[in-house]
């Protein structure tokens, strides 16, 4: 087999040429191997999940808190001080 590039003979089992470096062609020896193709996925589709409806809470009606009475006797004693 002879180089392309430079015309120089080299052996038929030869990956590059002996005397430039040249890649040989070789291609009944080197078969090209071709990338296996992945059959493509589909998407699975899935439903949305509802979302929890926010209810707020029952709001109670606002209520005083009690006012102590105080006695009249601790009354008198602040006012006497």
């Amino acid at each position: 087999m002879f180089c392309q590039n430079c015309g120089t003979q080299n052996s038929d089992n030869s990956a590059f040429c002996i005397k430039c470096g040249t890649p040989m062609n070789n291609a009944a020896q080197q078969p090209v191997q071709q990338p296996v193709q992945q059959p493509m996925q589909q998407p699975v589709y899935t439903a949305p999940v509802q979302q929890p409806v926010y209810a707020a809470p029952a709001q109670q009606p606002y209520a005083a808190p009690a006012k102590e009475k105080m006695s009249k006797g601790v009354l008198a004693a602040i006012i006497a001080s």
